[in-house]
């Protein structure tokens, strides 16, 4: 009989990183030892404290590193100093209790160095995050010269720090895992473009939870204005530079821009276009006003030049919007039918420029491409997720007892 106690394993990252969705995968299946975070509220806790846990995972299943979180939000510590704590947690847990490790990017480098230095069994996975991060450091210097305005911004990118310890853990984990698990083709493409070999890394796109994500119930099919909206960090790494420029040579008064910032803002890079009528900025939307922002609009486009996935992709999809996007993102493994959205080059304003006409002139065709990835974003369920992220668990470890 199998002996499941010997192929539980252990995760590790900090914050609620993708809803604890890796290690509810392995938790269903009476696969994960425990979850190693900085903080998870404990179970007696939810009533006062309504983040950082999931109703499925109880708090007893989760070792909290509360010194950690600590040295993060009360002295502003070093993220790299602190991923590695976790790490080195997580490590230790996994020798103590003969258990595999399965980590996210950033905690698992000095994990899956000490069992690789020390000669020993346990099975080292890696859900890599991001694309590989020589393949986003040569795109930011690239874009650094493209794009000068935003150089600050760029350089405050943790692809571009230049401490050669906080660059070479990055660099180490693909290649110490004993198999990656990443969530979009193009971050696969990154991974085997640095040698990382191809049939060691195992591709499981994100789910939406489409309750969340209502598809709306109303579509303009009147040809003439365009509603265009952008979600994300207002960010050169999202390509933004591009489409502003994009909507600016078209100077059309058919064209409503909304950027809704989550996270990190460029002020450098946004204060060149603050005087253009057509260019609304909204910043920290609550869900509610964010949903109502996709249904009053047409179309998303997200031209960003790196994604390890894109989930807005997916969030917008699922509210009825087709979806316009770079081939760094995962619209390749989300675009099922060819008929949710249309992927362009990164940094082309001209090929922007082609589809926002072409949208200004197909108002009803683009309702029917927002109707298809509602349908689409369907089947792409956080279950799933789950799913691949078992089978591939499950495959690439082998049971044995330490």
């Amino acid at each position: 009989m199998e002996d499941k106690k010997s192929i539980k394993s252990i995760t590790c990252h900090a914050g609620c990183r993708d809803a604890y969705q890796l290690s509810l995968a392995l938790y269903e299946n009476d696969l994960l030892d425990t979850l190693v975070t900085d903080f998870y509220t404990p179970d007696f806790a939810r009533g006062i404290i309504s983040k950082r846990f999931s109703k499925e995972l109880p708090s007893k299943k989760v070792t909290s590193l509360w010194l950690n979180f600590l040295y993060q939000k009360a002295f502003k510590g070093s993220y790299a100093i602190s991923d590695a704590r976790l790490s080195n947690y997580a490590a230790k847990k996994a020798i103590e209790n003969g258990s595999n490790l399965f980590l996210s990017s950033y905690t698992a480098f000095e994990a899956f160095h000490k069992i690789k230095n020390d000669g020993l069994k346990n099975k080292c996975m890696l859900f890599q995050l991001h694309p590989h991060p020589l393949s986003i450091r040569k795109l930011f210097e690239e874009e650094i010269k493209l794009v000068p305005v935003a150089k600050e911004s760029i350089l405050g990118e943790l692809e571009m720090n230049e401490d050669k310890h906080v660059f070479d853990r990055l660099i180490g984990e693909s290649i110490l895992a004993d198999h990656c698990v990443v969530a979009s083709s193009f971050t696969k493409e990154t991974l085997i473009e640095n040698n990382i070999p191809k049939d060691k890394i195992t591709v499981v796109p994100y789910g939406v939870n489409t309750f969340s994500f209502p598809q709306k119930a109303v579509y303009n099919y009147t040809n003439g204005t365009l509603n265009i909206v952008f979600v994300g960090q207002m960010i050169q790494r999202k390509g933004l530079y591009y489409l502003l420029e994009a909507v600016r040579k078209l100077n059309s008064p058919n064209i409503n821009l909304t950027i809704i910032g989550r996270g990190s803002i460029d002020h450098n890079l946004l204060k060149l276009y603050s005087s253009d009528a057509n260019i609304n900025i909204k910043i920290n939307l609550t869900h509610s006003d964010l949903i109502k922002e996709f249904h009053k609009n047409d179309v998303l486009i997200f031209p960003s030049l790196v994604e390890g996935f894109g989930q807005v992709i997916l969030e917008a999809m699922s509210t009825g919007l087709p979806v316009i996007c770079t081939s760094n993102t995962a619209g390749r493994d989300l675009f099922v039918t060819g008929d949710e959205g249309v992927i362009v080059p990164i940094r082309s304003i001209d090929a922007l420029v082609d589809q926002i006409e072409w949208c200004i002139g197909n108002k009803r065709k683009l309702a029917e491409m927002g109707k298809i990835a509602a349908e689409t974003a369907q089947t792409f369920s956080w279950e799933k997720f789950r799913n691949g992220i078992r089978e591939s668990y499950i495959n690439n470890t082998i049971n044995i007892s330490l």
